[in-house]
């Protein structure tokens, strides 16, 4: 069974859109939310968590038979 993925979409009175994901490692989180990002529009800003910086598991094992 895959892991847990979960997206927050947050619509402000102002009209502002806030997508938070969790639960994703890596860049995986940009390719999760890109067709969301594309049929809204614009995007204004973008600020990356914690989990994007995490090594996901075929990162981690390619790092470890490098070693």
């Amino acid at each position: 069974m895959a892991d847990k993925q979960e997206l927050e979409i947050v619509i402000a009175p102002d009209g502002k859109v806030s997508i938070r994901v969790r639960c994703v490692k890596g860049a995986a989180c940009e390719e999760l939310t890109r067709p969301i990002q594309e049929a809204l529009g614009q995007v204004v800003g973008q600020e990356r968590t914690d989990e994007y910086y995490e090594a996901t598991e075929a990162e981690a094992a390619r790092v470890r038979r490098k070693s």
